[in-house]
């Protein structure tokens, strides 16, 4: 007899810690945000006496009064006072920015005029991981690349994820490591691989921590070229472009500038003189004539047309050449 019930009562120790992990109430928060953390489920009760929120201590001892509410006084909490409300109609407690320490199991103690009740809650705080930067420093062998994010809780392993993909032997992990901030206690997380490039073309590398994904990464360049050898070629290609541009546009200003002074050195040279015309009594006839002839008033050398306008704007479009007329002495007409 008495060894039945000795073991009834190992059996009952052993299957305690499920019991009491079956019934815990799983709740996530956000740095910084806020979660609402739910007693009971049961609200059909009434007459409710009070209900504390509390969290057990390292040992089981100790714990620690979070917030709660009782009919007969008020209720003063240090730690949590302007973190924290309770709700004693819907038996709740918010909490709001939520800090990495606020994560735990936290305790509702119940009292109704006719039996206690005691729900457990467990609270888990995430903090998104900033997304990932990654360097890449290549030599004529191999790269290595480094990966690095911060400001995540809780701590997560980065996962490489090469495209295509490769085996094992040809990249290594060469460091990893974290650091968390003594203030906000959010995580910084590190790692470098090392990859040989000397087993296949050209390597699609990306990481990813927490969920946090970063952009691809071209590694391992083929020999015939790398990313500075093509950077080099369009600077130069541009350059290039550039120079004969500029030599261009001083070519065309100088054969312009030329054929403008050869339309001054013709208008410099020829004389504006009246020209007597047989088929008419009005011999107000207008030629142009060389500096070298005789008289203006007989002219024996051949006499040029007068440039028109439209010759002048085909010589030089944007200037039009001043003339000074000679005073004409007109015979009376008959």
């Amino acid at each position: 007899m008495c060894v039945q019930w000795l073991l009834r009562c190992v059996l009952f120790l052993v299957s305690l810690p499920f019991l009491q992990s079956k019934d815990v109430t799983m709740v996530i928060g956000e740095v910084g945000g806020a979660v609402t953390i739910p007693c009971t489920s049961d609200l059909c009760e009434d007459h409710l006496v009070f209900m504390y929120v509390q969290r057990p201590g390292s040992n089981g001892n100790n714990p620690r009064f979070i917030n709660g509410y009782h009919t007969n006084k008020r209720l003063y909490p240090k730690e949590y006072t302007n973190r924290t409300h309770v709700d004693p109609r819907q038996r709740t407690m918010k909490l709001w920015s939520i800090l990495p320490s606020d994560e735990g199991l936290y305790e509702c103690h119940i009292q109704y005029q006719t039996k206690k009740k005691q729900e457990n809650i467990q609270l888990n705080v995430t903090a998104n991981y900033s997304i990932p930067i990654v360097t890449v420093a290549c030599d004529n062998v191999s790269c290595l690349v480094t990966c690095s994010s911060d400001s995540g809780y809780p701590r997560r392993d980065i996962e490489w994820s090469p495209n295509p993909p490769l085996n094992q032997s040809h990249w290594r992990v060469v460091n990893s490591s974290d650091v968390t901030d003594p203030v906000s206690k959010l995580f910084s997380v590190f790692s470098s691989i090392s990859v040989n490039c000397s087993s296949g073309p050209r390597l699609n590398l990306s990481c990813a921590v927490g969920g946090a994904l970063s952009q691809e990464h071209t590694v391992c360049w083929p020999q015939t070229g790398s990313p500075d050898v093509y950077v080099t070629s369009a600077v130069v290609a541009g350059a290039v472009a550039l120079l004969c541009f500029l030599l261009a546009g001083l070519f065309v200003f100088k054969e312009r500038k030329a054929q403008t002074a050869r339309v001054d050195q013709v208008l410099t040279d020829l004389t504006l003189v009246p020209v007597p015309s047989p088929n008419s009594h009005h011999p107000a006839s207008l030629s142009w004539i060389p500096h070298s002839t005789a008289p203006l008033d007989s002219p024996s050398g051949p006499a040029y047309p007068v440039p028109t306008p439209l010759s002048l704007h085909t010589w030089f479009p944007t200037t039009r050449p001043s003339f000074t007329w000679p005073a004409l002495h007109l015979p009376p007409v008959c």
